[in-house]
């Protein structure tokens, strides 16, 4: 099998239709991390799959934050961003996410750790 092709994508069309509905209300907010270069796009395997990813960083360590991911066979597509995580120096990778399913999926592959949930609140004026 030959290895899946990556190639890194601006914010687009292309882009928010692939990712569909895993961009739920945060879809602005990650357009213009994209935009910025606060994020990246990419596309796998002619659209086989969409990620978007950041690189957070502090003191102590180094993560590859996973944003957004959709497509088909994930399991195909969490060693692709393992190995960029490596390359990137990166000692965790951070998923956020409303489908907690996804850890079982993950967790196939790769030692998974519960590490954080998150929590909105909503601020009014």
């Amino acid at each position: 099998m030959a290895a899946p092709v990556v190639e890194r994508i601006e914010w687009g069309r292309e882009l928010i239709d692939g990712l569909g509905d895993t961009l739920g209300d945060d879809q602005a907010s990650i357009a213009a991390d994209v935009q910025t270069g606060a994020a990246c796009g990419w596309r796998v395997d002619d659209g086989a799959a969409y990620i978007v990813t950041r690189i957070d960083e502090n003191a102590s360590r180094r993560e590859c934050v996973v944003v957004a991911v959709a497509g088909r066979d994930l399991r195909t597509i969490t060693p692709i961003i393992y190995n960029a995580a490596q390359r990137a120096g990166c000692s965790r990778i951070r998923w956020h996410t409303q489908r907690p399913g996804l850890a079982r999926i993950v967790a196939r592959d790769f030692d998974v750790s519960h590490v954080e949930t998150v929590f909105s609140v909503e601020v009014t004026p």
